[in-house]
C-alpha cells in the first residue's frame, strides 16, 4: 500500500541553477493547466503544491498560491471559516502551497545550530547551553557529539533524534541549580514541545486524524507566541522556517476541508502530503544509476519510467522495500512506544486504524480550538499574546503583526534564509568530525585487518574450526555485525557524492586544515586551575551612546581557535584563540526582602536581548551570591563597591587592539 501511493512523474527540465520565481511559476503553472485539462481522462484534482523549502520554489509556490481570499462561494468555506488566525489566502480553484515535513524537521534542527542559536522567551539556545544540559541530564559525550554535530544538516534521523532528545528533558533541580539555569531548560523543553507537536502527527500510527490535526493546532498557535514573545522573531526561528511551519499547518487544514467535500468516507492520510513520495522516487533512481553527485537530465529521463515499475513491484513484495536510512522515522504509538525499525517511509500501510482518519465525521474548528486552549492551558503567558494578535486588524499565523510576512518574502524582502542553513561558527568543527571520522573509518579498516590475521594465526596453530559468528560483549553472546554497529555506532559520517572519491573513501565535508583543542584538554583543564564555563556569569564591557558602560552577563558560548568548547582555562582567556558568546543579565535595585542583611543592592532579574561575541581579553568571571525568596525563583546578589570594582579592572586591562571590537 505504500508504494501505490508513490510518485508518477509528469514532467522532466533541467536546471542551471539561474532560474527566477517567475521562470519556475510559469513552468508550475504549465504543469497544473495540463493535469486540469486531462482531468476527465485521468480523474486527477490538482489540491495542493509541495516544496522543500527552496526559495525559487517557495517564491512561485507564492505567485499561484496566494492570489485572493477564499471566496464564501467556494465547498470548503464552511469548514474553515471558524479557525481564529487561519491564513484564507488561496490561488486559483483554492489550491495552496505545502511545505515538505521532513524539510521542516531537518530545519528545526538546524536553527539551533546557529552562531546565536534560538531566542526563546528572551533566553538564547545555543549548541553550548545545549550540550551543558543534555550532560547533565545524563547523555555520553559519544551521543551529544552525534546528535549536534552540525557536518550532516540534511539526515532526518539525526533532526528527530535531536528533537526528541529535547521533548524527553527533565525538569531541572530548583535547589541545585541557578536561575538562569533553570530558565535555559524551561525554554529547552519549551522548544522540544513545539518539535513534539509538529513531529508527533507524523509519526504515531494510532492517533485519529483529530488528534493529529489538533498537535498541529497546538505547533502552530505555540510558535506564532514565540514568534512575538519578546519581539524576537527571526530571532527565534528563521523567518523562511517560520512561514514554511505556518504553510504546512495552513494546507493541512485546507487539504482535510477538500477531503471532506470530495472523499468523506476516505481515510485522509497526512503522510502523503509534502515530497516524501518524490524522495522515495528519487531513492529509487539512485539505485538504478549510482550515487554520483546529481543525475544529469539523460540518465533521469532514460530511468525515470521504470520508477512506476518499480513501485508497482515493491508494492506487491513490500518485505523487498528497504529505503534511504537518512529518510528514516520512527513508528510509535500513542504511549510513545518503538513499535518497529523496518519502516523507512511511513506510509498507509503502517496506520493501525484507518477508520479513524476518515474526514466525513471531523469538524475542523474542533481540533483546532483544543490545539489553542492545549497551549493555553500550559503556558499561561500565550492567552494575552494570542488576544493581542486577535484584535491586529489583517492578524493571521502568516501575518502576527497584521502585515503577511509572504509578501516581504516574495519580494525579497527577507533575506535570513542563510541564517537558517549556514552555521559559521561550525563549519571548521564540522571539518574536524568529519576527519575524526575518516580516522574512525581507517581505525575499523586495521582492526578488521588485525583481526583477521589473528584469526588466521590461531586457526593455523590450534586447528580450529570455522569463524565463529558471535562475541562476547558484557556477558552476552551477539551477532558481530551487531557488535561492530553498536561500538561504531556515533563513528559515522557522509561519504562522498563523487563515485571516485567515495571509492577513496574520502567524506563530503572536507576538512579545511585548522587547528583545535583537544575536548579533552579543555575538560581536564577545570581540574588544575580556574576556567570560565557555559552558563557562568561574567562581566563585561559595552559601548552605548558612545559611552562605555560595564555589562553583567552570561556564557552561552566558548570558542578555542575558533572551535566550540565546554570550558577555557582563564590562563589562556586573554589569549587571541579565545572568544566568549554572552547575553546580557538585566540587574534591578534589590530590595529588603531580596538580602536581609542590607549588604546587597542590586540583584538579577531575568536575561534580555543584548548579546555579542567578544575576545576573552573582554570579559571576567565572576562568582556572585545567589538568593532566593522561593526555591523556583533564584537570583544573584551585587553590590556596587564591587560593581565599581569589576568596571575600573576591565576598563584598565583592555588592550588597544580590542577596543575597536567593544560591542
Amino acid at each position: 500500500m505504500q508504494r501505490l501511493y508513490s510518485a508518477r512523474p509528469v514532467l522532466l527540465s533541467g536546471s542551471c541553477k539561474r532560474e527566477t520565481a517567475k521562470d519556475h511559476t510559469a513552468l508550475l503553472q504549465a504543469v497544473v493547466d495540463a493535469t486540469n485539462n486531462k482531468q476527465d481522462m485521468t480523474g486527477l484534482k490538482v489540491i495542493s503544491l509541495a516544496s522543500d523549502g527552496e526559495s525559487h520554489h517557495g517564491k512561485a509556490l507564492t505567485n499561484l498560491t496566494y492570489v485572493v481570499p477564499l471566496a464564501p462561494s467556494s465547498p470548503i468555506y464552511d469548514h474553515l471559516v471558524h479557525l481564529d488566525l487561519m491564513d484564507y489566502f488561496v490561488g486559483h480553484d483554492d489550491i495552496t502551497a505545502d511545505k515538505d515535513y521532513k524539510h521542516i524537521f531537518k530545519r528545526l534542527r538546524n536553527a539551533l545550530l546557529r552562531e546565536n542559536g534560538c531566542l526563546v522567551d528572551s533566553i538564547r539556545l545555543t549548541r553550548a547551553v545545549i550540550c551543558k544540559h543534555f550532560k547533565d541530564s545524563g547523555f555520553t559525550d559519544a551521543h551529544i557529539s552525534h546528535v549536534l554535530d552540525p557536518a550532516d544538516k540534511q539526515d532526518v534521523v539525526l533532526a528527530y533524534g535531536l528533537l526528541k532528545d529535547l521533548w524527553s528533558l527533565p525538569l531541572a533541580d530548583p535547589v541545585s541549580s541557578s536561575p538562569t539555569y533553570i530558565k535555559a531548560r524551561e525554554a529547552l523543553r519549551i522548544y522540544g514541545e513545539l518539535s513534539y507537536h509538529l513531529v508527533f502527527p507524523y509519526i504515531c500510527i494510532d492517533q485519529s486524524l483529530s488528534e493529529q490535526l489538533e498537535h498541529l493546532s497546538a505547533a502552530v498557535h505555540l510558535i506564532l507566541a514565540l514568534y512575538i514573545l519578546g519581539d524576537a522573531r527571526s530571532e527565534f526561528i528563521p523567518s523562511p522556517l517560520f512561514i514554511d511551519i505556518a504553510i504546512m499547518v495552513k494546507n493541512a487544514f485546507f487539504c482535510v476541508a477538500k477531503a471532506k467535500v470530495d472523499h468523506p468516507n476516505d481515510p485522509f492520510f497526512l503522510v502523503l502530503l509534502g515530497t516524501d513520495r518524490l524522495e522515495s522516487l528519487f531513492g529509487i533512481l539512485r539505485t538504478m544509476v549510482g550515487n554520483d553527485a546529481n543525475l544529469d537530465i539523460l540518465q533521469l529521463s532514460l530511468c525515470v519510467t521504470s520508477t512506476t515499475e518499480v513501485s508497482s513491484i515493491l508494492a506487491k513484495h513490500p518485505e523487498w522495500d528497504k529505503g534511504p536510512r537518512r529518510l528514516r522515522l520512527p513508528t510509535v504509538s500513542r504511549s510513545f512506544d518503538d513499535l518497529t525499525n523496518s519502516v523507512d517511509h511511513i506510509g498507509p500501510r503502517a496506520y493501525l486504524c484507518p477508520e479513524k482518519l476518515y474526514p466525513s465525521s471531523l469538524t475542523l474548528a474542533t481540533p483546532w480550538k483544543h490545539g489553542r486552549h492545549l497551549m493555553e492551558d500550559k503556558y499561561l503567558w500565550i492567552t494575552p499574546i494570542l488576544q493581542s494578535i486577535t484584535s491586529t486588524k489583517n492578524a493571521s499565523i502568516l501575518a502576527p503583526y497584521g502585515i503577511c510576512l509572504m509578501v516581504p518574502s516574495l519580494m525579497g524582502g527577507v533575506n535570513d534564509a542563510g541564517m537558517e542553513e549556514d552555521t559559521p561558527s561550525h563549519k571548521t568543527d564540522s571539518a574536524i568530525r568529519t576527519s575524526e571520522a575518516l580516522d574512525a573509518n581507517i581505525g575499523m579498516q586495521e582492526l578488521e585487518d588485525a583481526i583477521a590475521e589473528n584469526q588466521w594465526r590461531n586457526s593455523e596453530a590450534y586447528e580450529q574450526g570455522p569463524y565463529l559468528h558471535s562475541v562476547q560483549m558484557g556477558g552476552v553472546a551477539i551477532n558481530k555485525s551487531c557488535a561492530i554497529t553498536q561500538q561504531f555506532r556515533y563513528a559515522t559520517s557522509a561519504s562522498s557524492t563523487d563515485r571516485l572519491r567515495r571509492v577513496a573513501q574520502e567524506s563530503r565535508f572536507k576538512t579545511t586544515g585548522a587547528l583545535r583543542a583537544p575536548h579533552s584538554q579543555a575538560k581536564d583543564a577545570h581540574i588544575d586551575e580556574p576556567a570560565v564555563f557555559v552558563l557562568q556569569p561574567i562581566t563585561t564591557v559595552v559601548f552605548c551612546k558612545e559611552r562605555l558602560f560595564l555589562c553583567i552577563a552570561e556564557v552561552t558560548g566558548l570558542f578555542l581557535d575558533h572551535q566550540p568548547v565546554d570550558v577555557i582555562p582563564i590562563s589562556i582567556l586573554s589569549e587571541k584563540a579565545a572568544k566568549v558568546l554572552y547575553q546580557g543579565l538585566r540587574l534591578v535595585p534589590a530590595s529588603y526582602e531580596d538580602d536581609h542583611d542590607g549588604k546587597h543592592d542590586w540583584r538579577s532579574k531575568d536575561l534580555f536581548l543584548l548579546s555579542g561575541k567578544v575576545p576573552g581579553a573582554l570579559v571576567l568571571p565572576i562568582n556572585p551570591d545567589v538568593a532566593s525568596n522561593n526555591p523556583c525563583d533564584a537570583f544573584f546578589l551585587f553590590q556596587s563597591s564591587e560593581l565599581i570594582a569589576l568596571a575600573a579592572s576591565l576598563q584598565d586591562g583592555i588592550p588597544r587592539s580590542h577596543q575597536k571590537v567593544i560591542p
